[in-house]
């Protein structure tokens, strides 16, 4: 992941969300497989769509994140999301991308945050308004570190979210379903 990662420290959101995603740039966030590096691991499927859980799969090529990705570059009208890198780069211009900044940051972190939630309280994935929550929550307590300057624009996109959060959810496709519909 070649990010310039002194650009993370720069951007307007807790410390704890910093050393989060500077971890991630390191590739050291404790995903399945990289807890199978030193450890047995007896599921290394990703809780939102059972795939192989890696770094990269569950923040971009998850169909959860390829979902959660498309909605923001609508909303912030700008194309982000396929990649780390397409993430990072903007932290190299944190002045002009302030709000993209914590928009995305908010999301990377309420992705994870909403992941741990699934493995270690045992919560249960139902649709997207799950996780347009915790964005929305992020966001509007991160609004204290944003600039006067941006915090316009960030309630903006925080209007936008509400609306994600609103929407009717899909319903939950189950292997037995199908085997009695089929």
């Amino acid at each position: 992941m070649p990010v310039h990662t002194p650009a993370i420290w720069s951007s307007k959101i807790p410390s704890r969300v910093h050393i989060f995603l500077w971890l991630l740039t390191k590739n050291k966030i404790l995903t399945r497989d990289n807890l199978s590096k030193c450890r047995n691991v007896e599921d290394s499927s990703c809780l939102f769509c059972s795939e192989q859980e890696s770094i990269h799969h569950l923040f971009f090529d998850c169909a959860t994140a390829k979902v959660m990705w498309y909605e923001i570059s609508v909303l912030l009208s700008l194309q982000i999301g396929e990649n780390f890198e397409s993430v990072g780069s903007k932290w190299l211009c944190n002045k002009r991308f302030m709000v993209v900044n914590i928009v995305s940051s908010a999301a990377l972190w309420s992705l994870w945050k909403l992941r741990n939630d699934l493995c270690f309280q045992r919560s249960v994935w139902k649709d997207m308004s799950k996780l347009w929550s915790r964005v929305w929550d992020m966001i509007n307590n991160w609004k204290l570190l944003c600039p006067l300057s941006n915090l316009p624009s960030l309630e903006q996109v925080a209007e936008g979210l509400k609306d994600f959060i609103s929407r009717p959810g899909r319903i939950q496709w189950k292997e037995s379903a199908s085997r009695l519909l089929g």
